[in-house]
């Protein structure tokens, strides 16, 4: 069953005020519209500390520290190419055991996305070496052969007007 809304805290000291005038819990849980068991926790907590405050601290503590947060932010800041996973090896190396999303989380919370590297098209071995040898081939001489080359990085350049979809305009292609 899921977690309704935390009981305010006007509510919580008209409970108190109510039970102080002794009212029972059953009838105290219909007249607020609350839970009898959240009715008698309320007054077992105002017995306690004599308080209806929710006492600092609640929650789930954090496995990684503030420290250890801002460590681990300082050394993907550091070396960009480290992943979640190598944190968390090193983590459980050192004796802290947690999660790959924990440490995405703590990354994001110290202003660090994750991204994958762009995918480049790796030179091989024999491309090397045939780039190298047409390079000494024609380093030297042969000028017609150069004039002869038409050099294309795909580049489109406009020479009238704006590009648009109803109109194209005059373009050369380089």
């Amino acid at each position: 069953m899921p977690k309704s809304k935390e009981i305010s805290l006007e509510l919580r000291k008209k409970i108190v005020e109510a039970h102080d005038k002794g009212e029972g819990h059953t009838a105290m849980s219909k007249h607020f519209t609350v839970s009898r068991t959240a009715v008698r926790c309320i007054i077992a907590k105002y017995k306690e500390t004599n308080s209806v405050r929710n006492k600092p601290g609640r929650g789930r503590k954090r496995k990684i520290s503030r420290t250890l947060e801002r460590k681990i932010v300082r050394d993907v800041s550091k070396n960009p190419w480290t992943s979640a996973k190598i944190i968390v090896a090193d983590l459980a190396s050192s004796g802290v055991d947690v999660s790959r999303n924990t440490v995405v989380r703590a990354l994001h919370r110290g202003g660090l996305q994750g991204h994958h590297p762009r995918r480049t098209p790796l030179l091989k071995e024999r491309h090397i070496r045939a780039r190298l040898r047409f390079a000494r081939e024609h380093l030297k001489g042969q000028d017609e052969f150069w004039k002869s080359v038409l050099w294309s990085d795909e580049t489109q350049l406009e020479l009238f007007g704006h590009m648009d979809v109803a109109h194209k305009g005059y373009t050369i292609d380089y």
